[in-house]
């Protein structure tokens, strides 16, 4: 009786190995419907796994089923199955650091919740789960790349592309590799730049980069795609991006110099003797900025935009310049703290 329970038992694992698609088929089974049991069990424990992890399963995508099998490859089924999908989660995250793995996430989920937590619109329960999920990935990214893994130019590529979805425009698969190859391209410039030093600097950063990829989705979408980007873009040259921005209404040269001058007076606190300076710094930026730009076009107002924020970080810079001592050393350590804008009211 012992020896028949033993061979028994030993046919019992033989048979869950290859189940598990982790041994050959024992002598006596129909090896076609092993297989075919083995992916029904392997179905069944996914969806089980989606259904815990639903979050995680939308930031997959396409891909979650992939890395599903590799993770139940070497993770037999445990006795309590919801333990699982904390396994698999916790499996997952410690992929992150490999490549590819964090540059072919479905970004666009995680992305259209925080689109949609930007301009304050009402979260259902699932938008909330995906911004958690996104915030929780980007923590994971920066912990297991450094401060900068944003920046990698390949999952920098990534994030764009889910951004571009998350605005509501619907790409094919044939689109997003040619997408892919050009972002890098154009952006190629951008990668190599220095971190920036100031806010200032970060949102200049920013928007160079947007009017690069504006170029690139010129060539790549199609007119329907480009219109539903546009329309859903609008005109906020940093898509809801929460930065400092002082938003002047000025409707003339010597009014937006004088606000320039009493913004710069207060922030970093200028002394009698740099007012007279300060004022014709702020002159001469105003002039440039009141000079005629590209009027019409998102690519247009996003190449105005920055052209606009280099103005400011010029004129920041002949300012610390003017000054000496203690109040120069004020001056280059909060420079580039507010992102001055000449208000679109000022125009009309």
């Amino acid at each position: 009786m012992s020896d028949g329970r033993a061979i028994l038992a030993a046919k019992q694992a033989e048979l869950m190995r290859a189940l598990w698609a982790k041994g050959p088929v024992p002598t006596g089974f129909d090896s076609k419907g092993v297989l075919l049991e083995g992916e029904t069990l392997l179905s069944k424990r996914r969806r089980f796994v989606m259904k815990m992890r639903p979050a995680l399963a939308r930031a997959l995508g396409r891909r979650f089923s992939d890395h599903f099998a590799a993770f139940a490859a070497a993770n037999p089924l445990p006795a309590h199955a919801c333990a699982d999908a904390s396994r698999f989660a916790s499996w997952f995250e410690d992929r992150l650091g490999e490549e590819d793995v964090l540059e072919r996430i479905n970004w666009q989920v995680g992305l259209k919740a925080l689109l949609a937590s930007s301009r304050r619109e009402a979260l259902s329960a699932d938008m909330k789960a995906d911004l958690d999920q996104f915030g929780a990935l980007i923590q994971q990214a920066v912990k297991r790349r450094g401060p900068l893994a944003l920046e990698e130019p390949r999952l920098k590529v990534a994030l764009i592309i889910g951004s571009v979805a998350a605005l509501g425009v619907e790409l094919e698969r044939g689109q997003i590799e040619p997408l892919r190859a050009a972002l890098h391209e154009e952006l190629a410039p951008t990668f190599e730049e220095d971190s920036p030093s100031s806010l200032l600097e970060a949102g200049l950063a920013s928007l160079r980069v947007s009017v690069a990829v504006e170029r690139v989705l010129e060539r790549v979408l199609r007119p329907e795609q480009q219109e539903r980007y546009l329309a859903e873009a609008g005109e906020d040259p940093f898509l809801g991006q929460n930065l400092p921005l002082l938003s002047i209404p000025a409707p003339t040269v010597e009014l937006f110099a004088e606000a320039v001058a009493h913004v710069w007076t207060k922030a970093f606190v200028l002394g009698e003797g740099t007012l007279p300076a300060a004022r014709k710094i702020a002159a001469d930026y105003a002039r440039e900025v009141f000079a005629p730009q590209p009027a019409s076009g998102r690519g247009a107002m996003l190449a105005r935009t920055a052209h606009a924020l280099e103005l400011q970080n010029e004129a920041e810079t002949r300012l610390v310049e003017a000054t000496a001592g203690e109040e120069r050393d004020r001056i280059a350590k909060t420079r580039g703290s507010i992102i001055i804008l000449r208000s679109a009211a000022a125009t009309r």
